[in-house]
């Protein structure tokens, strides 16, 4: 299958020659940007800084239906389009006829066959690991593939390797999202009603770990016990909220509560930044927290090359490696680490 795939790429493309991009007017840049939430705020420097390199220059993103909410607020992009939603869109993308495609995604049959389609100059691409098990260096696809660091980079890092052919040196990779006022003064309202001396925030779910209630009521209790004037804010998706209330009551717990029951992911960025600390499994709020330099402590599983491509970038950070917790929460020896990590912030 591999084989019938790469002959039928090849087929569909033909390698450009002699590619010199300094003397190619670009002025319409199309993103790949078909990802999760916590990819999609990696991707965000990067857009960043070609636009402030190039601040003529027009950037469309083509997103799916899972991420493209997420450049709703980003100052930066021009338009929005998502894969195969209708053929206006299709349409639109053809007639925009862009100068320049950056394929930041792993490769994929329906995005080559979509780009094909297209009207456009050049693409860029990543030779990153592919389902297919295709050697991308032997396809005739990308006018400029950007080959493998002989070091592991984070994922921010990785995506600003696409800044060298476009002759644009920087390091300013730090994180950055984008809510609204409205989000805003949702959560100052909410966080007007709480007293505290700090505010700390658990997350119960992530990206298929999570933290069971015998988790987090050991974290609430420890600041119960020992920062009486802390208040915990329990952040969760929407269908766990009953349950979590039913365990909060029946503990008796105090300081603690429910965060309002969110909308949208803005919603959640802006009650973000009001935390003093944020404790949560890896997902995407370890790269909200990040963006906006609140102190993490994230929980990953034992996995440590998956590791180094998404730790948190937060100027104060922690991690605990579970071996647990993608089926099972924490064991009672790691929540015991957990607790002696967040006395190390108080």
């Amino acid at each position: 299958m591999s084989f019938l795939k790469k002959t039928l790429l090849n087929f569909l493309y033909k390698k450009s020659k002699n590619i010199n991009l300094k003397i190619i007017k670009i002025d319409l840049i199309l993103i790949n940007a078909r990802f999760k939430i916590g990819d999609t705020i990696m991707l965000f420097p990067l857009i960043r800084e070609i636009k402030q390199y190039f601040p003529d220059i027009s950037i469309d993103i083509l997103t799916g239906k899972h991420n493209y909410f997420m450049f709703k607020n980003n100052p930066y992009v021009n338009n929005i389009y998502i894969l195969n939603k209708n053929f206006y869109s299709f349409f639109t993308l053809r007639k925009n006829k862009y100068d320049l495609i950056l394929d930041t995604v792993p490769l994929k049959i329906e995005n080559i066959l979509y780009f094909k389609l297209l009207n456009y100059k050049l693409i860029i691409g990543d030779i990153l690991p592919n389902k297919y098990n295709i050697n991308i260096r032997e396809l005739h696809y990308y006018d400029i593939l950007l080959e493998k660091e002989s070091k592991s980079l984070h994922t921010s890092e990785q995506l600003f390797r696409f800044l060298k052919p476009l002759g644009i040196q920087s390091e300013n990779n730090f994180l950055e999202i984008y809510y609204s006022e409205h989000d805003k003064m949702k959560a100052d309202t909410f966080i007007s009603t709480l007293t505290f001396q700090k505010l700390i925030g658990i997350n119960i779910d992530g990206s298929n770990r999570h933290l069971l209630p015998k988790d987090y009521l050991s974290i609430i209790n420890h600041f119960n016990n020992t920062n009486p004037d802390f208040f915990i804010i329990i952040l969760s998706l929407p269908q766990n909220r009953d349950k979590i209330k039913k365990e909060i009551k029946q503990n008796t717990v105090n300081n603690v509560a429910l965060s309002y029951k969110t909308k949208t992911i803005f919603e959640v960025m802006a009650l973000i930044n009001h935390l003093d600390l944020l404790i949560t499994p890896d997902t995407s709020l370890v790269h909200i927290a990040a963006s906006l330099d609140i102190p993490i402590i994230a929980i990953y599983n034992n996995e440590k090359n998956e590791f180094k491509k998404w730790y948190p970038k937060s100027s104060i950070s922690k991690s605990l490696h579970s071996k647990t917790i993608d089926s099972h929460g924490i064991s009672n020896e790691e929540r015991t680490q957990l607790i002696d990590l967040i006395k190390d912030f108080f």
